[in-house]
């Protein structure tokens, strides 16, 4: 048999930074997937991945659950492979604990969905969380501890959070890894001090006048970076994060009821005030959280009469364009393309967490 498991991207349509403090975020799953396969072998555990090149390597699992790579593995290797250690030592724990033990078994991963073609330059979609969802699904898939027709979300959920949270070391909210698990769109939010995720529990639907589409900033950037930089205004100065957090709180709050409302015109006017507490939290904290980059994509989206902010942590990586108009999007996606920012239609509100089993073909 051949386990397989797909996992889609997110873009965070309001509440980034926001979020950490306990306010909601509006996120949507893109339609960009993780895919990561799995089928028995019958000795040895090995690993295909385009983080390694072209070539395949065998691994080892230790009697204490521990995995361990070949001693010619170079530390790059190994630093790319952390998030791979923590999913499978995440998933051993599992099945050690239902009384089996992983048998060996062939794991293939691919995220080249999420990077672009020519630079291959990171898009900024969640990658690391859609392939932490892919993986622990499919391997919990194969040894008989999820339902591949019925997945119990919460579960997979519970056990995708933890590894990613483990191999990002506790930084950031896990937006994008309820959105490679749950898909559509949704509301998010951590639930006090606990900080567990809280999902809505209905779906939300865009309206149907609120068009959506996603440019690419021209660079990758590091959420756990400017997550860190901002962090340290908190500490260094917590009553000037405190102002601007309440009011991007106050903020997403007012958009996602706008989209519960389907108040299309309140959403956006929400969109360009969030776009300058961005900016603000960006200045005090000395973060480039609106970068160039995003300054003039914004400026050009503003000529057009279109709304414009980041989608995450911001400083690159890709943001979104709102508007309600047609003609509106695409005279600014011309202007923006022809100043070096390439658009995508990336389907926000795709499906969720998908797992498959075929037949081995002889």
């Amino acid at each position: 048999m051949i386990w397989t498991a797909t996992a889609p991207g997110k873009l965070i349509l309001l509440g980034e930074y926001a979020v950490l403090e306990g306010a909601p975020a509006l996120v949507g799953a893109v339609a960009r997937r993780a895919r990561v396969s799995v089928s028995n072998r019958d000795e040895g555990f090995r690993l295909k991945s385009a983080l390694l090149g072209a070539g395949e390597i065998d691994f080892f699992v230790e009697s204490d659950g521990k995995v361990r790579f070949p001693a010619d593995l170079s530390p790059e290797e190994k630093a790319k492979l952390q998030l791979f250690r923590v999913c499978v030592e995440e998933c051993r724990a599992a099945v050690h604990a239902a009384g089996m033990e992983l048998s060996p078994v062939r794991i293939s991963l691919d995220t080249e969905a999420f990077f672009l073609e020519d630079s291959r330059q990171k898009l900024g979609l969640g990658s690391s969380a859609a392939l932490t969802v892919s993986l622990i699904a499919v391997l919990m898939a194969r040894f008989g501890l999820l339902d591949s027709r019925l997945p119990d979300k919460p579960m997979l959920l519970e056990r995708a959070m933890s590894a990613h949270r483990k191999a990002q070391s506790n930084t950031g909210s896990g937006v994008d890894v309820a959105a490679s698990v749950y898909g559509g769109v949704f509301q998010y939010r951590l639930n006090g001090k606990a900080g567990q995720p809280g999902i809505a529990t209905r779906p939300f639907h865009l309206p149907p006048d609120l068009l959506t589409v996603a440019v690419w900033s021209g660079k990758s950037a590091s959420t756990p970076k400017l997550v860190g930089t901002v962090n340290r205004l908190k500490d260094v100065n917590p009553e000037k994060y405190s102002r601007i957090m309440t009011r991007m709180k106050k903020l997403s709050q007012t958009g996602i009821g706008a989209i519960r409302n389907s108040d299309t015109s309140l959403f956006l006017k929400t969109v360009s005030e969030y776009f300058d507490a961005m900016a603000d939290l960006g200045e005090a904290a000395n973060a480039p959280i609106i970068s160039a980059p995003h300054r003039e994509i914004s400026a050009i989206c503003r000529k057009s009469g279109v709304q414009y902010k980041p989608s995450g942590a911001g400083g690159g990586d890709l943001g979104i364009l709102f508007s309600r108009e047609p003609e509106r999007i695409r005279a600014a996606v011309k202007m923006l393309e022809q100043a070096g920012f390439p658009a995508f239609d990336l389907q926000i509100g795709t499906h969720g967490i998908q797992i498959q089993a075929t037949k081995k073909e002889q």
